[in-house]
């Protein structure tokens, strides 16, 4: 049995991670092993459901609907980071007090993700799978590796664009990172929408 196809498989279900580690290193949002441990399990366990039931459920189970419902959840966390942004900046321009809003600065982004927030890109990211997870059940690929695959390449390209998210370069940006990586999300949910 080839390694490729299901190594291919698991890059590929999981290349939207590396954008939302990215997102969640502009923000400054630490991604401790378990917090990624939690979403990747969450995706592994959306994408096994995927591909062990892709040809029970094909029938009666639009393809389209998964990668729609985990898109829009990427565009509303997306939308939320640039809206969360324009109030601040709304709140600092007209408030009395312009220091409160840079004493705030040296403080943010030191907030982890609530559990919530957690499950929440687990399941976005499972649900992008569900298609993809369809896919792959009719054309035979094997189930445990791809399931495996899928688990190592999720939790290797989260870490890795958390990482590459803190790099100076990207934190150059500054006060820009809550709508960059709000955007960074709403483009991933646009494209996985319209691929």
């Amino acid at each position: 049995m080839s390694i490729l196809p299901p190594l291919l498989f698991g890059i590929s279900a999981s290349l939207d991670a590396l954008l939302v580690g990215m997102a969640l290193g502009l923000q400054k949002i630490p991604l401790p092993a378990r917090h990624n441990l939690l979403i990747s399990t969450v995706t592994l366990i959306g994408t096994v459901i995927s591909i062990g039931l892709g040809n029970l459920l094909l029938p009666l189970f639009p393809i389209g609907i998964g990668t729609r419902i985990g898109s829009s959840v990427l565009i509303l966390f997306g939308l939320y980071y640039v809206g969360k942004w324009l109030l601040s900046r709304w709140r600092c321009n007209f408030s009395p007090d312009n220091n409160l809003c840079q004493k705030k600065k040296k403080f943010a982004g030191h907030r982890e993700l609530s559990l919530s927030q957690i499950l929440a890109l687990g399941c976005a990211l499972s649900m992008n799978n569900i298609g993809i997870g369809f896919s792959a059940s009719i054309t035979g690929l094997p189930f445990l590796p791809a399931s495996v695959s899928t688990f190592f390449c999720s939790f290797g390209f989260l870490a890795f664009g958390s990482r590459l998210g803190r790099s100076a370069f990207l934190q150059q940006i500054g006060e820009y990172t809550d709508p960059v990586s709000g955007l960074l999300l709403i483009l991933l949910g646009l494209c996985q929408l319209y691929h």
